[in-house]
């Protein structure tokens, strides 16, 4: 537990241009669905969600992107923000969020776009400096943008600059050279293959985010704070071949990256907001929990040497520590967060008051945010349900105070002993290990899985200081549940795993993934996994980075390729590249046949061979566990929550608990 002298330098202020912002923590560029209503303005819910990031404590909020052109871009004024499409009904609203942010002492920048380019979505236009495949579909292409194109787009930049800057809005922040969006593809020399004055040299290619600073600047003034996002190195090898380890780049390096962060300090812009990765190398720009910890710091640390201007710097930034660490040895000006503030939006408030072991954390997991916004859904949080819902899907207190049992420590039942807690209800917990957790207890065990660990430890907290009732190693039956007289009773029994009809599945060298990553049972030099799953796969990396010989065996045609787990496609990315550069091998449309002691029999289109494997780990998936209170109990309603009523993740047992335990 900490307390804020600790945090001397994240809480210290600092400046954009003459722009004093309270502390060092931004909040990075997010936007989702509900942000917007049907005419490209705020939505109450979107300016619910930044208030309740201001209210956390952040020093500044930098918002999702804001489109600008209403001449060539095509977007849903639905989905995407634009003060130009109805500006008489966007300035009443921005103004709403500018005033109710300023009440907390927070800044607040608009982030402004000249568009997608390549990046935009199939089977609409989609305008960049050259003829590109777009991202999404490689048989499909970009429209070149002519020269009096782009002068229409810079206007629109500048007038809406001029509004954002009438609603409130303490600055702007152009959008972007990074990720390869439109900006940047006149920026990369991959991108840009134009020989008119905007290719070629690199003036040239920098001329359009000069041009639209001094727009911008004609319209709000000298003095009006104008931010760039910038990407400082691209991690690609080329145009839909991501980097690993950055080696053989042909997207920006990172010496390309200080030049512009120079070259842009130069021409007037106030701050830079750095990150990596582009599309193609998806994983950087949007990280899993595969990558490190504050893996920009060091590249933002060279960037910093080199200019005055403020950096700020974005990054799986999201441990009180290290935040701390990074701003103490210079190597950033503020702290960008943006995924863990969906988790904890007190994030700040609980840092600065000593109560960092309360901070709720981000499992860099994608499912609730970036993945459930690529798949059509509203931007959310796998371990907070709440956002974009923060008025209307909250926790109230209930009319009458009642006893409910939970039965199952895991994740799911937790969660809803929590709930019932903040609801007012008098809750006992019964679990029938020693540890509470449940199946993420194998979960988090891997290596990159801290923050699975760390979420166990959260709820462990709130255990405690919520006063749930916790009854350790109690194997929970009806008739003890009846005895403690209850009005209603959760079922969070969760999963366990699903044993294949192998021939030779009782082999003693064969071990369950839970048993396996665990080390309830010790495995051989050369492993053999039989599923190709989330589970699996991420087993397999695991005991590759041990030193173990790994091979999985999968049915599908693919690995990763869906079940009870969707795993969201930066995600996806980087763990098969993993495996590739871990030389875990990958077998798929394959079964096994028959286990032995030292090999499998495996059938791969019909044609069968030999693994040679000292164990064999099961990672087939799970099945429900559910048998308690098979027959109906007309004494109390009961509810079943995560995985033992659907097989799900973590996001399916929270957000399943969350539901359940708020109507009670």
């Amino acid at each position: 537990m900490g307390d804020s002298m600790e945090y001397k330098h994240v809480f210290s202020s600092f400046k954009i241009g003459e722009l004093e912002i309270k502390n060092r923590i931004i909040m990075g560029p997010i936007n989702g669905f509900g942000a917007v209503d049907g005419n490209g303005e705020y939505s109450f819910s979107g300016i619910d969600f930044l208030v309740e990031r201001a209210k956390g404590g952040v020093g500044m909020i930098t918002t999702g992107v804001i489109f600008t052109d209403t001449m060539l871009d095509t977007y849903d004024p639905c989905l995407y923000l634009c003060p130009l499409y109805n500006t008489k009904r966007f300035i009443p609203r921005a103004k709403i969020l500018t005033e109710r942010v300023h009440s907390y002492g927070c800044k607040i920048f608009a982030q402004i776009t000249m568009g997608f380019g390549r990046n935009g979505y199939p089977g609409t236009p989609c305008y960049a400096p050259s003829r590109l495949p777009l991202f999404k579909d490689k048989n499909q292409f970009t429209t070149v943008i002519t020269s009096e194109q782009i002068r229409k787009k810079i206007g629109f930049m500048a007038e809406s600059s001029k509004i954002l800057k009438s609603c409130g809005f303490d600055g702007v922040e152009v959008h972007a050279v990074h990720e390869g969006y439109f900006l940047d593809e006149f920026v990369m020399e991959l991108t840009n293959k134009r020989s008119d004055e905007y290719g070629g040299s690199f003036e040239n290619r920098m001329r359009l985010s000069k041009e639209v600073l001094s727009a911008i600047r004609s319209e709000v003034g000298q003095l009006y704070p104008v931010s760039i996002r910038l990407g400082l190195k691209a991690y690609v090898k080329g145009l839909y071949q991501a980097s690993l380890h950055g080696d053989g780049e042909a997207g920006r390096t990172l010496d390309e990256g200080i030049r512009i962060g120079r070259y842009l300090e130069a021409i007037g812009y106030d701050a830079l907001s750095v990150d990596s990765g582009i599309y193609d190398s998806y994983y950087y720009a949007h990280p899993p929990m595969y990558l490190e910890k504050g893996f920009n710091l060091p590249l933002a640390a060279k960037l910093k040497e080199q200019v005055k201007i403020p950096v700020m710097t974005a990054g799986r930034l999201d441990e009180p520590e290290l935040c701390e660490h990074a701003l103490a040895k210079c190597q950033t000006d503020a702290i960008v967060i943006a995924r863990a503030l969906l988790a904890d939006a007190y994030f700040p408030n609980k840092m600065k008051t000593g109560r960092t072991e309360s901070i709720r954390p981000c499992l860099s997991c994608h499912q609730g945010c970036m993945g459930r916004i690529l798949s059509g859904g509203m931007l959310s949080c796998s371990v907070n349900p709440a956002v974009y819902r923060e008025a209307s899907y909250g926790i109230g207190r209930a009319a009458e105070k009642k006893k409910y049992v939970v039965v199952g420590g895991g994740i799911g039942g937790m969660e809803a002993a929590r709930v019932l807690r903040q609801r007012g209800h008098d809750v006992i917990l019964l679990e029938k290990s020693k540890l509470l957790g449940g199946s993420l207890i194998p979960g988090g065990a891997a290596s990159f899985k801290c923050d699975d660990r760390r979420l166990i430890r959260w709820y462990e907290n709130e255990m405690h200081t919520l006063g749930v009732d916790v009854r350790m190693e109690v194997l929970a039956t009806v008739n003890s549940i009846d005895e403690l007289n209850p009005d209603g009773v959760i079922v969070a029994t969760g999963a366990v795993p699903v044993i294949p009809q192998i021939l030779g599945i009782n082999n003693p060298n064969v071990v369950t993934c839970v048993d396996a990553l665990l080390g309830n049972k010790q495995v051989g030099g050369r492993l053999l996994i039989i599923g190709g799953g989330l589970i699996g796969c991420e087993c397999a990396l695991e005991f590759a980075i041990l030193g173990k010989e790994v091979t999985i065996i999968e049915k599908q045609e693919t690995i990763l390729s869906g079940g009870d787990q969707i795993v969201p496609p930066m995600n996806r990315q980087m763990l098969i590249e993993l495996l590739e550069d871990w030389k875990v091998k990958v077998f798929t449309q394959t079964e096994a046949v028959r286990i032995s002691d030292e090999e499998v029999l495996v059938r791969n289109k019909g044609k069968e061979e030999k693994i040679k494997a000292d164990s064999i780990v099961l990672a087939a998936g799970f099945t429900s566990s559910n048998s308690l209170f098979k027959r109906h109990n007309k004494k109390y309603m009961i509810y079943e929550v995560g995985d033992c009523r659907n097989v799900s993740n973590i996001m399916g047992a929270i957000w399943d608990a969350y539901e359940i335990s708020r109507s009670l």
